[in-house]
């Protein structure tokens, strides 16, 4: 009926380390949880991991990221395999640009930001699990998040995801499909990479 989850990576430092924290009252229908979470990343990249273009358009920047909050939610079941659940995450954004080239347009060192991201829910998953993962079975999530800007970058966007697996057994091996979809709208939509 309840369940504590500690997640850490160390990597160097205290500063670098990537912990999370998370607790969930499962006692009645509606399962309840809250947690807390750190991580520091680095990336070459020509966008944040909001979606946002960081620099020219192309040019890769050099930069870390720190990302830390809380988070909420509510996961009401319908019954065994599908149910609808509701997530409420405050987010705190930190990035510094690590090394910029000098031919190129000089970026803003450091930025902050934080952000409320709500977020809807409905998921299916009657899949049967083996060694590795998956063996059997589908699995699918649809769902709908808002930003609200509260400080610094001001993301305003909105984004509809949608990702459906199935997974077949075929004697020793299984074989996968997957399909996934997503829509950003708003001010500052997000932009999706393969």
């Amino acid at each position: 009926n309840h369940r504590v989850d500690i997640g850490a990576n160390l990597f160097r430092s205290v500063e670098n380390t990537d912990a999370s924290l998370r607790y969930s009252y499962l006692t009645r229908r509606v399962d309840w949880s809250a947690g807390i979470f750190h991580i520091k990343d680095f990336y070459v990249a020509d966008r944040t991991t909001l979606g946002q273009p960081i620099g020219e358009e192309g040019d890769d920047a050099f930069f870390s990221e720190r990302r830390w909050g809380a988070v909420a939610s509510a996961v009401y079941p319908f019954h065994t395999f599908r149910r609808v659940g509701v997530d409420l995450t405050a987010l705190q954004v930190e990035r510094e640009i690590l090394d910029q080239d000098d031919d190129a347009v000089p970026l803003p060192v450091f930025t902050r930001g934080k952000v409320m991201l709500p977020r809807i829910h409905h998921s299916f998953d009657n899949t049967l699990w083996g060694w590795t993962g998956p063996v059997q079975g589908a699995r699918s999530v649809l769902s709908f998040q808002h930003s609200i800007p509260l400080a610094g970058e001001r993301l305003s966007y909105g984004t509809v995801l949608g990702d459906w697996r199935r997974y077949f057994r075929t004697g020793e091996y299984v074989v996968a499909l997957r399909g996934f979809g997503a829509w950003s709208f708003g001010k500052d939509p997000q932009q999706f990479q393969l």
